[in-house]
């Protein structure tokens, strides 16, 4: 991603970078750890049931992180755009592609007729838009597949919320979290009403509507809102020890709630808003330097690919070794393997690939801090 033109460095967005590594980690407790929901204490289950919610963090961080970087370029430049889907391409694609060939290999569909719809749709980053295709190919890249889209969407994005006045995009943000809000309900009321009954592509209502990228794209529209607002009200933002506090334990008392008493995806309700004074915080916030900073940052710039590798890397080491230890110091002992290999893949692999794509297909220098924060 491109340095800003007016001068503000990624350095600055540090604990941004920090925080993506437990919204990563979250997500692969979710994944995993939910079956031993009624072997473990309400808080601990509340926790790993709202492990999902790192999703939803990276689509506000991911709207304001492009916001913040490319928002005094013009997109609608086709030089400029050319370079802007170059630098997409190679933030995303190569562990992308890496973690389907692998998740290909180690799990394919049992029928051919699989390998060809469901990977294709995979391979193309379009699976988010078809009943049934998300769970059917390496799960977590569904929300590549909305990401794809909402890059498509942010020139657009950008242009609109360009010259925007503090006032109006307050108002907006509100508008987005109340549609928002609305969206979870009415995914709730559809409930598990079957869609595309005796088909390959029959799947409940609820769980096409949670990933379809056009309604998910609210997050990321809050996220482009809050960039224009943190660059316009950065000088007057005054955090006070108190807010950040309460901040905080707001959080942690929604992440923690009892399933029964409040379940799934409506814990986004208080999420969402939640997230997004998170994402203002953490960008006003310094760290000071150190190593223990420094691990902090390999972490969040690996956490990419602890989150789109853990599918294969999970079916790939069951097979090898069986897993047998006690459910819990299973998913604790993977998701240090996870982070292991996640780091050697964004070093040798990630990382080398992206320099490579931008300095053949971007004319633009490219700066090593700014590329780990894009």
């Amino acid at each position: 991603m491109q340095k800003p033109s007016s001068g503000k460095s990624s350095a600055d967005l540090d604990a941004l970078t920090i925080a993506r590594y437990p919204a990563a980690i979250g997500v692969v407790w979710f994944h995993f750890g939910r079956a031993q929901l009624p072997l473990i204490p309400h808080w601990l289950g509340g926790f790993i049931v709202s492990g999902y919610a790192g999703v939803t963090f990276f689509f506000v961080l991911s709207g304001f992180i492009l916001t913040y970087v490319y928002h005094s370029r013009e997109l609608r430049d086709p030089v400029e755009l050319r370079r802007f889907a170059a630098h997409r391409v190679a933030r995303i694609y190569p562990v992308y592609l890496l973690a389907w060939a692998l998740y290909g290999l180690v799990s394919p569909p049992h029928q051919w007729i699989g390998v060809l719809v469901w990977g294709a749709l995979s391979a193309t980053l379009l699976q988010s838009w078809v009943p049934n295709a998300p769970p059917n190919w390496n799960w977590p890249g569904w929300s590549l597949s909305a990401e794809a889209f909402f890059y498509a969407c942010f020139p657009a994005l950008l242009w609109a919320s360009r010259g925007a006045r503090p006032k109006v995009l307050w108002s907006v943000l509100l508008l987005l979290l109340i549609a928002n809000t609305v969206y979870i309900e009415l995914i709730h009321e559809v409930g598990n009403h079957i869609i595309l009954r005796n088909t390959h592509l029959a799947t409940t209502a609820r769980q096409y509507l949670s990933y379809l990228p056009l309604l998910q794209g609210l997050l990321f529209a809050m996220g482009v809102v809050l960039g224009r607002l943190f660059l316009a009200l950065r000088s007057r933002l005054v955090l006070s020890p108190w807010v950040v506090a309460a901040l905080v334990a707001a959080i942690v008392a929604t992440l923690s709630v009892r399933v029964d008493f409040y379940p799934g995806e409506r814990r986004d309700m208080l999420l969402a808003p939640e997230f997004c004074a998170l994402v203002l915080v953490l960008a006003n916030m310094r760290v000071p330097a150190g190593w223990l900073t420094n691990c902090g940052l390999a972490l969040g710039r690996a956490s990419y690919a602890v989150y789109i590798l853990q599918f294969p890397l999970w079916i790939l080491l069951d097979r090898l070794i069986h897993f047998s230890a006690p459910p819990l110091i299973e998913i604790t002992g993977f998701c240090v393997v996870l982070t292991a290999t996640s780091l050697c893949v964004y070093r040798f692999v990630e990382r080398p690939a992206e320099l490579f794509i931008r300095s053949n297909f971007a004319t633009t220098p490219v700066k090593k801090r700014v590329i780990a924060m894009s």
